[in-house]
């Protein structure tokens, strides 16, 4: 359409004055926009009415105007007489208006453009996402995250980046978290997390409309603390001198740390004596265990404590249960 027929056309005293037996047919009210994509509009207007509306029949269809940034760029006839239209083929993140012109047969039979609407074309969804993930662990109950800033150019969007979103849970899990994050900010504390264990972190950068693709996954860890005190203690079985001592820990496993022995103490008890506890070393890691005391004298009582030593320190003592050498095998 040259430029000379669409100033008609926005001018309705022109296009009536074109038609000089019979009016054209009139569209004032401006269309409505019922849906935005980034790359599409759809567009709803009122049909024109012969009994209610400036022209003359008979109407053929209606035609579409489009401005981009300012400037007309195409019109489209919507198809035969139906009120709705989607345009097609627009450039995301982009200012358009929008007017309608009804049309009836016979060349030079647009009407005047209707009112106008206006609407902005959605975001692309940005095209990188955020490098640079980092994960330190500060204690045993918190992460820093930190990362490199989403260049302006791959928000693909003119308002840029409008936050970034933490996505963060124990390595394995089926399910995740996740915590909001401005955009003027590059890293960030997780807290509340549990003890000594792995975690899987990405990280997204979001524009007004759409989020970027996960980052590459990171893994931290949490920090261990001292572990708890051994649980289940007991003695299993004793001889004429030994006894023999067994132990869990508490679940999950993983609040006992990264074990590196357990001490067992004992002390006389049956005959009373004045004298410190003997202790004795279990390079053991794992999250129970037995031992066995030897060389004790026979039918003597003792009581008997564990303790759980991680990187972090020791624990507290078990609670004491009892132990006993028998007098024969018998």
């Amino acid at each position: 359409m040259s430029l000379s027929a669409l100033q008609c056309i926005m001018n309705p005293d022109i296009v009536l004055r074109l038609a000089h037996t019979q009016l054209l047919p009139v569209i004032k009210k401006a269309p409505v926009i019922v849906s935005t994509t980034s790359t599409t509009v759809g567009l709803r207007w009122d049909a024109w009415s012969e009994e209610d509306d400036i022209g003359d029949p008979p109407l053929v269809g209606y035609d579409v105007f489009v401005m981009e940034d300012g400037d007309w760029v195409m019109d489209q006839r919507a198809n035969q007489l139906t009120t709705s239209a989607i345009v097609s083929n627009l450039t995301p993140d982009t200012d358009y208006r929008f007017g309608v012109a009804a049309v009836r047969e016979g060349t030079g039979g647009t009407g005047p453009m209707s009112h106008t609407n206006n609407t902005i074309t959605l975001c692309r969804k940005p095209s990188a996402s955020p490098t640079g993930l980092q994960v330190s662990a500060i204690n045993h109950k918190e992460l820093e995250v930190t990362w490199e800033h989403l260049p302006s150019k791959s928000a693909e969007c003119r308002s840029g980046v409008t936050n970034y979103m933490i996505y963060y849970a124990p390595t394995g899990s089926t399910s995740s978290n996740s915590i909001l994050v401005r955009n003027d900010t590059s890293s960030y504390t997780l807290g509340g997390l549990d003890t000594y264990l792995n975690y899987t972190i990405q990280l997204t950068a979001s524009n007004k409309d759409e989020e970027s693709d996960r980052s590459s996954e990171t893994i931290g860890k949490t920090l261990e603390e001292v572990a708890p005190s051994p649980i289940n203690v007991a003695i299993p079985r004793s001889t004429t001198s030994s006894f023999t001592v067994s132990w869990s820990t508490p679940l999950p496993s993983n609040i006992n740390g990264n074990i590196q022995k357990y001490i067992i103490r004992y002390q006389q008890t049956d005959p009373v004596v004045n004298g410190d506890y003997t202790s004795e070393e279990v390079l053991n890691g794992a999250f129970e265990g037995e031992h066995t005391v030897v060389d004790l004298p026979r039918e003597i009582n003792y009581t008997v404590q564990v303790q759980t030593v991680n990187v972090a320190g020791s624990s507290n003592w078990s609670e004491p249960v009892n132990a006993k050498t028998i007098q024969s095998a018998n």
